[in-house]
């Protein structure tokens, strides 16, 4: 074997070599990315069911307070209430049968 013939062995030995550390490398870099991939989609999973948790949460706290809030209309629209707040603060009483006058329609 020549001087010539050992060097084209040579370099295609080496062209094999790096070639398998090129595909080596390029799987690797897959297998990562792929890794990486699914770390990123399952943490934004976790991230968006804590979010809901958040608003299922807010929801409950704001039914509750809607709730109350529809009490206290309730409450605040009630005739006794109204009639006790007449009689209270604007010191209305209630009409006297001989102060009523009716008016027919014509």
């Amino acid at each position: 074997m020549t001087f010539l013939e050992k060097q084209e062995k040579a370099r295609r030995e080496e062209r094999k070599r790096r070639r398998g550390f090129l595909i080596y490398s390029v799987a690797v870099i897959i297998i990562f990315s792929l890794i990486l991939l699914y770390s990123y989609q399952y943490m934004s999973i976790i991230s968006l069911n804590y979010k809901i948790a958040h608003s299922k949460k807010v929801l409950s706290q704001l039914k509750v307070e809607n709730e109350a809030l529809r009490s206290s209309i309730t409450k605040e629209y009630s005739l006794e209430r109204i009639k006790a707040e007449a009689e209270k603060e604007l010191g209305l009483l209630p009409a006297d049968p001989s102060q009523v006058i009716w008016v027919k329609e014509p």
